[in-house]
C-alpha cells in the first residue's frame, strides 16, 4: 500500500506542477503586451533623451508623455475585463461557458417566443375549422330540409 500511495502522490504532485506551469504560461503570455509597450516607451524615452541633447530642442515633444500613457494603458479594458488582474484558465473557461449557457438561454427564450406564436396561430386556425365544419353541418342540414320538403 505504501508503494502505491507513494506513486499515486508523485502522479498527483505532477499534475499540479504542470497545471501550475501552465497557468504561469498563460499568465505571462497575457502580460506580454504590456511588457513591449513598457520597453518600448522606454526606447521612445531614450530616443528623445538623446535628441533633445544633441539639438536642445525636442523633435518630438509629447513622445514621452505619449509613450508612457501607451506602455501603462491596461489591455485588459480591451478584453472587456474590469479588475486587469489575472484570474487563471479556470476562471476563464468559466467565464466563457457562463456566457454561452447566457447565449443559450436567449436562444431557448426566442425559441419558446415562437413556438407560443406557432401554437396561437394553430389555436386560431383549428377554431377556424371547427367554426366552417359548424357553418357547413348546418348548410348541409339546411339543404336536407330543403330537400326533403
Amino acid at each position: 500500500p505504501f508503494v502505491i500511495l507513494t506513486l499515486f502522490m508523485v502522479i498527483i504532485m505532477l499534475n499540479l506542477l504542470i497545471a501550475i506551469m501552465g497557468d504561469t504560461f498563460d499568465r505571462q503570455q497575457a502580460m506580454s503586451k504590456r511588457t513591449k509597450n513598457y520597453q518600448w516607451s522606454l526606447l521612445l524615452a531614450e530616443y528623445e533623451k538623446l535628441e533633445s541633447k544633441e539639438s536642445k530642442i525636442t523633435k518630438y515633444p509629447f513622445a514621452f508623455k505619449t509613450a508612457i500613457c501607451w506602455a501603462f494603458h491596461d489591455s485588459s479594458e480591451e478584453e472587456g475585463e474590469d479588475d486587469g488582474q489575472w484570474e487563471g484558465r479556470i476562471h476563464e473557461m468559466s467565464r466563457t461557458a457562463e456566457r454561452a449557457v447566457g447565449r443559450l438561454r436567449m436562444e431557448l427564450r426566442i425559441e419558446n417566443a415562437r413556438s407560443n406564436l406557432i401554437r396561437a396561430d394553430m389555436q386560431r386556425s383549428i377554431r377556424d375549422i371547427k367554426q366552417s365544419q359548424i357553418k357547413l353541418q348546418e348548410h348541409f342540414e339546411k339543404n336536407e330540409k330543403e330537400m326533403k320538403e
